[in-house]
């Protein structure tokens, strides 16, 4: 009985200086952990290893590079063309024949403007037409047209009512070729340039040049263009209308 109590004290001090032991061990190092084994009649002390895969390591994430903004490029003035851009035609008004007092081909009736663009589509060597004079109701037409764009603030061979230049030609007493166009809105004489820069006749006439169509129109290089050997210049100017600069070329031929 007393090796008995000696074996059991004995035990007893040795789970207890172990439980000691490994409380100590467990307190300084934290990667142990206890479990209790049910099938012991002691605790035991199991160690548990925390894994650095179940901590969540901070990542370092780079700052993306700002992207480049967009840089504004200012867009140029756009350029005035002397391309004719078909539109509606000027509401029909009586337009009286000129009569020979106040003949608009009288250079005492143009403008600076008007004069300098007669001078430059009649000079030689550039104009083929062996015969180019000015007609009075051309004349009076292109200035017409050009002051009614600027007055109704419209820019084509229509006006805004729908009408063209042959009708205003015939109405005014012009006898057109009877081959010509006869629709209302047709256009068999008429070259437009319209536009802030085009203030002085060089620029508008050099815009003519540049397109094949009103280059053979205001040269006469085709059989056509050639016949026509009347003219008349039209020019009006507002710096409230859209264009600024308005310029009418009238080239026509008297048939039966």
């Amino acid at each position: 009985m007393k090796n008995n109590i000696v074996i059991t004290t004995y035990r007893i001090k040795i789970t207890l200086f172990i439980g000691v032991l490994i409380s100590t061990i467990y307190l300084a190092t934290p990667s142990l952990a206890i479990t209790a084994n049910k099938e012991d009649e002691h605790p035991v002390f199991i160690p548990i290893i925390w894994h650095n895969g179940l901590r969540q390591s901070a990542t370092s994430v780079a700052n993306p590079k700002p992207s480049a903004t967009a840089t504004r490029i200012p867009t140029s003035r756009p350029t005035a063309t002397a391309t004719p851009r078909p539109t509606t035609l000027p509401t029909p008004t009586n337009t009286p024949v000129v009569d020979t007092k106040n003949n608009p081909c009288n250079s005492a009736n143009q403008s600076r403007q008007q004069r300098d663009m007669i001078l430059l589509i009649t000079s030689k060597p550039l104009q083929m037409r062996p015969v180019f004079q000015c007609n009075p109701i051309l004349m009076e037409q292109a200035m017409r047209k050009a002051k009614d764009m600027i007055e109704r603030n419209y820019y084509g061979h229509v006006d805004i009512d729908g009408y063209g230049m042959n009708y205003f030609l015939r109405r005014a007493g012009y006898p057109l070729p009877s081959y010509y166009l006869t629709n209302k809105d047709a256009n068999n004489v008429e070259a437009l340039a319209a536009g802030p820069d085009f203030g002085e006749a060089g620029s508008p006439f050099q815009g003519f040049l540049d397109s094949p169509k009103h280059r053979s129109q205001i040269l006469g290089l085709s059989a056509g263009w050639l016949a026509q050997d009347e003219y008349g210049v039209g020019y009006a100017h507002s710096i409230n209308s859209t264009y600024e600069n308005y310029w009418v070329v009238l080239t026509a031929k008297q048939g039966n």
